[in-house]
């Protein structure tokens, strides 16, 4: 494993690096030069005066992720440590949910010309992010880091695909192959290593991201879907991915993942370290497993099997 990360790091090289660090009072951008972006939008605890409060209409929600843009930056430099110094690129945005939700489109997230500026300044430096790993890379993936307080204590993964579709489908693996290659935020993925991985290990097998964060926690995260919990239980609430990861996946390039990180992982220096470093090793392993060149892929993948 070392070996193919060194390797990673060594293709990087000849890539463009966006220097420095581009930061406003509203949003934080660093710049990276591995193909991986993480994202915190819900993390701020800014409520300019500028900026009215949104009003509480159709379910909306108000109350910010706590701890989230602490853990996107700690995951930030602990990917550097496993990866020899090359960075993920990071975007937080600072703007209290009170005033911008920037994981809803603009006319649902904003309720004022202010907020909508601000939205935009973060999706902008989402963008630049976006276009400097399609460009630089030949594949990519998006952590986007979000927090929930659900009574079942899980990290839920969020692939755009239903609860439903989750439920209905565990049994039918074929279906589910075409549910994830055809709808998920991972089909860029799943199509891409198909004759390789099945697509519904890719979503909830060994492997998956929801079985890499339960193995390098050594079972102290619990996750869905994974292999121990392959789908949300009738009673248990799950989000499927919102805004962020429905704008930014792609069908042949850019996979999204949206984490929502439980309060026992958030609201202690223990629990963020746990997550931070399970989801730092996940995210390594699939970049170097999947967001490598071809070649590497086809024997990393070989050897595992």
């Amino acid at each position: 494993m070392w070996r193919n990360r060194l390797l990673l790091v060594l293709s990087l090289i000849g890539a463009i690096f966006a220097v420095g660090v581009m930061s406003s009072d509203y949003v934080t951008y660093h710049p990276g030069n591995l193909p991986l972006i993480i994202t915190a939008p819900h993390g701020g605890y800014l409520k300019p005066k500028d900026i009215p409060d949104r009003k509480p209409k159709n379910n909306t929600a108000l109350i910010g992720d706590m701890y989230t843009s602490d853990i996107a930056f700690a995951i930030s430099d602990a990917v550097a440590d496993k990866c020899h110094g090359a960075r993920p690129h990071v975007v937080v945005f600072h703007v209290s949910r009170r005033k911008v939700d920037a994981n809803r489109p603009i006319e649902s997230g904003t309720d004022s010309p202010q907020g909508q500026a601000a939205w935009k300044e973060f999706h902008q430096a989402i963008q630049n992010a976006v276009d400097h790993v399609m460009a630089n890379h030949e594949h990519g993936l998006i952590l986007d880091i979000h927090g929930q307080a659900h009574p079942h204590e899980r990290v839920e993964l969020g692939y755009l695909l239903y609860k439903s579709e989750l439920t209905r489908l565990d049994d039918d693996d074929q279906a589910m192959d075409e549910a994830v290659k055809r709808n998920s935020s991972i089909q860029a993925l799943a199509k891409r290593v198909a004759s390789l991985v099945p697509p519904h290990e890719l979503l909830r097998g060994n492997g998956s991201f929801g079985d890499l964060l339960e193995t390098s926690s050594n079972s102290v995260i619990r996750t869905m879907p994974s292999p121990s919990h392959p789908y949300p239980y009738s009673e248990e609430r799950y989000y499927r991915g919102g805004y962020i990861t429905q704008r930014y996946h792609t069908s042949n390039i850019m996979d999204a993942i949206q984490l929502e990180l439980p309060k026992h992982l958030r609201f202690t220096k223990q629990g963020r370290d746990t997550i931070t470093m399970a989801i730092a090793d996940a995210a390594c392993y699939m970049l170097d497993t999947y967001y490598t060149s071809q070649q590497r892929q086809q024997r990393w993948i070989s050897a595992k099997l």
